[in-house]
Formats: structure tokens, C-alpha cells, sequence
């Protein structure tokens, strides 16, 4: 990391110290679409999965018999590498793959979706990767809320949706904030799946690294995109932790 560093803060070609590794990234539109695309990605895998995973965490938490069971087979993907998921999506997705060929089939459309080899088919496999990573810790927390809370919730005349909002959402924020923080921070540094099925149309930071060290050689570019990639992932450290003390202080100021 430190070779790294000292790279993304020297020229090139004179081996200067300099900073116009980092000005071509606010300067040309190219690493400009790059970094935004990479941010906007994770965004929306982050927040699908955070809306796929509070829902199967909230049924498995409160589920007494089969919970275990569910558990075991949100883990299961884990075992399975993230290249055969690729492949798999791949075969899923294409133009003659099975989910075209079950629309065409039942009359809902004519000609196939283009679901792979563009942003949709990247966000899907990556939602499918990022999803039990983002149930594990907030599963974690949903178990320990005390249903106890509700049920007096319940008693004292609150509505579900009034309990839901003011009881189970609050206990259950630290599970949600650990779950999108991780998923946030692991997207944006994904590369075997927006390669493969992105299909070369959604470039994202690791990619671009992939090409400025592989293919054009500039090794110091490519320190200064990884040292970019750090600064994103402690921005959303940093931006998680504010909220955490937004609400902290919320409801101290409610208490008392």
C-alpha cells in the first residue's frame, strides 16, 4: 500500500512528485463516468439488497422451526464461487437463455429482453452475490430484538405499522447500517462480475485499474484509481458513522 501511495503521487514519466493523477480523474469525462458509474452501481446493489435483506431477515428472525433451515440456504451461495454464479447468470439471462425463453413462451414479449451484458444484468449478479452478506449481520440483530417490545406495543393500542416504525425499526437500524455499510464498500470494489456480465458496456473502477495495469501499463494511474477507490470506501465509513450519531443523539434528545 505504500508503493502504491508514493506511485499514485508520482509522474509517470519524470517521476516528479505531482498530483495530475488525481486531476485527470475530475477532469476527464472518461474517469469522471467511471467513478460516478462505480458509485451509482453500488448504490442500487446496496439498496436492493438492503430491501431483500430486511425482509428475509425479519421472516427468518421470527420464524421459531424453520428459521435454521433458511439460514442454512441463504448461506449456501457463499459456498459456490462467484465465477460459476457468473456463468450461471450468464446462461439465465442471455438472449436464448431460460428467463427469455419462458417470457417468449408465454406470450409476454416477442423478441428477448436484453437483461445481460449491460447495467441490469451487472446489478442482478451482483445483488445475488452481495444479498447473504448483507442478511448475515443484520440477521444478527433482528434475533436479539425483544419480541417482548412488540407484543407491549401491541397491548397499548399501537397499529402494526405504528409498532413496526417506532419499535422494530429503530432497534433494528444497527443491523441495517453494518449490512448496506458492507455491501456499499464490497461493491464498489467488484470486478469478475461486472466483466463478465457487463459484457465490456458498464466499466467500473476495478475494471478501469485492470486496464491501466494489464493493457496500458500505467502503473502509477492505477495507484492513484485504487487510492480514489480507498477514499470512497472511507467516505462511506465516515458517512455511516455521522448517521449512527445523528440518531444517537435523536433519541437522547426524545428521552429526554
Amino acid at each position: 500500500m505504500g508503493l502504491v501511495a508514493v506511485r499514485a503521487f508520482t509522474s509517470e514519466d519524470t517521476g516528479a512528485v505531482t498530483l495530475d493523477n488525481f486531476r485527470v480523474l475530475v477532469v476527464d469525462p472518461i474517469y469522471v463516468s467511471v467513478v460516478l458509474d462505480t458509485v451509482r452501481v453500488a448504490s442500487v446493489t446496496t439498496a436492493f439488497c438492503l430491501v431483500l435483506g430486511f425482509l428475509v431477515s425479519f421472516v427468518i428472525a421470527r420464524m421459531q422451526r424453520w428459521g435454521g433451515l433458511l439460514e442454512g440456504l441463504v448461506l449456501i451461495p457463499l459456498m459456490t464461487s462467484v465465477l460459476v454464479r457468473a456463468f450461471v447468470w450468464i446462461a439465465l439471462l442471455e438472449d436464448r437463455g431460460v428467463i427469455n425463453s419462458a417470457l417468449m413462451g408465454l406470450g409476454i414479449t416477442s423478441r428477448p429482453i436484453q437483461l445481460v451484458y449491460n447495467e441490469t444484468g451487472v446489478i442482478i449478479g451482483m445483488v445475488h452475490v452481495m444479498l447473504p452478506l448483507t442478511i448475515i449481520p443484520m440477521l444478527a440483530v433482528f434475533r436479539r430484538i425483544d419480541n417482548r417490545l412488540l407484543r407491549a406495543s401491541d397491548s397499548l393500542g399501537a397499529s402494526p405499522w405504528t409498532t413496526f416504525w417506532r419499535i422494530y425499526l429503530p432497534l433494528s437500524a444497527p443491523g441495517v447500517y453494518a449490512g448496506g455499510l458492507l455491501c456499499f464498500v464490497l461493491s464498489l470494489g467488484f470486478y469478475v462480475t461486472p466483466a463478465m456480465l457487463g459484457g465490456g458496456q458498464t466499466m467500473l473502477l476495478a475494471q478501469q485499474i485492470e486496464v491501466q495495469v494489464k493493457r496500458l501499463l500505467q502503473l502509477n494511474q492505477a495507484s492513484a484509481l485504487s487510492l480514489s477507490l480507498i477514499f470512497l470506501v472511507v467516505l462511506a465509513w465516515a458517512l455511516v458513522a455521522v448517521l449512527r450519531r445523528i440518531r444517537s443523539a435523536t433519541r437522547k434528545q426524545e428521552q429526554s
